[in-house]
């Protein structure tokens, strides 16, 4: 029998983790140490509460399943509860995610009710009930963050604060999307990334860099999200050595990646910019990097845009170099390279 109570549960963390890690995201490095006027925890201190309720929902996977997890028990040594920066919080947060997954993929249905001895209760207390606990601890600590950005002015409201449910689907896209994806690049480039390129950039790199990736759907690994019957944001994987651009794009590498030792490319992440920060780009992401996971990758890489960098920094992604694509006629478009290594 399938077990869809721990599906629906393991859901249910993702999304709040999801959440969590986009907030992360969004607070100014500046306000690391600022305190609320009601003389709640700084951020740098909450972030250290964040880490305990993840650390909490391993301990209990690894008695859920001591044989088999026994290895959970190195996360013991990571300190929690102590004040860390974003860059250590969004790492921990990564190291923890794939330890909660690997927990969750032994655990069943009939496992949930199992009841295990706590400080608190000595007769046990069901697998479940102690989820959902670290789950209520990791969702009033998303909160705390949450007013923290609201208090400090960051401009946040719901759709920050709760993944956007009703009416939409993740699907493989399909060369009859092609016109819609470009039609969606060509809003989002011009609509989210106007802060960071000049006019005549956004303008040169659509005609020549940008575009739908027809080899990506090909190989059926590029995603679309739809609201009804619009695609409102795109993004995929790929086991091809192209780091970015679209078919229009001269610099194409085509030959396929040994995944023993190279990094999956995560590419051309687009949402529409009516619909952004409603966490189409991190639901994508997840579908990319656990589709290149399967299929044996355990690095990704990327090209960021500039305006791209943070939302990929705020799910475990490092900086690398700067690259310069050359465009005609204006100036070279700056892109980052980073990279995301999954840890054992």
């Amino acid at each position: 029998m399938p077990s869809t109570l721990c599906a629906a549960l393991l859901a249910k963390i993702h999304e709040q983790i999801e959440r969590t890690v986009h907030l992360i995201g969004l607070l100014p490095a500046e306000s690391l140490h600022w305190t609320p006027p009601d003389g709640g925890w700084p951020p740098a201190v909450l972030f250290g509460h964040l880490l305990d309720c993840l650390a909490g929902f391993c301990a209990v996977l690894a008695s859920a399943n001591p044989e088999r997890l026994e290895h959970f028990g190195q996360l013991r040594e990571m300190p929690v509860n102590h004040t860390c920066d974003a860059a250590e919080a969004l790492g921990r947060i990564a190291v923890y995610q794939a330890h909660i997954d690997e927990g969750f993929a032994l655990l069943t249905d009939t496992g949930l009710a199992r009841r295990l001895p706590t400080v608190f209760v000595k007769e046990g207390e069901p697998v479940l009930t102690l989820l959902l606990g670290n789950l209520e601890h990791l969702i009033n600590h998303k909160h705390q963050l949450f007013t923290c950005l609201k208090l400090l002015g960051a401009g946040v409201g719901t759709p920050d604060l709760y993944r956007f449910r009703g009416g939409f689907t993740l699907r493989k896209a399909v060369l009859a999307d092609v016109p819609a994806i470009h039609s969606l690049i060509d809003a989002s480039v011009r609509g989210l990334q106007a802060g960071d390129y000049t006019p005549d950039q956004i303008e040169q790199s659509l005609r020549s860099v940008y575009g739908a990736d027809s080899q990506l759907i090909a190989d059926g690994t590029y995603f679309a999200v739809e609201a009804g019957t619009a695609i409102v944001g795109c993004g995929g994987w790929s086991r091809r050595k192209t780091l970015y651009g679209g078919d229009r794009f001269k610099g194409r590498e085509d030959s396929l990646l040994d995944p023993a030792t190279a990094a999956a490319r995560i590419r051309a992440f687009f949402v529409h910019p009516s619909w952004a920060r409603r966490g189409f780009g991190s639901l994508i992401l997840e579908a990319c990097e656990s589709a290149a996971i399967a299929a044996g990758f355990k690095r990704f890489e990327l090209g960021a845009t500039l305006t791209g960098v943070a939302f990929y920094q705020a799910r475990g992604y490092t900086r690398g170099e700067r690259l310069s694509v050359p465009l005609p006629n204006a100036e070279p478009l700056a892109v980052v390279r980073m990279e995301k290594t999954i840890r054992p």
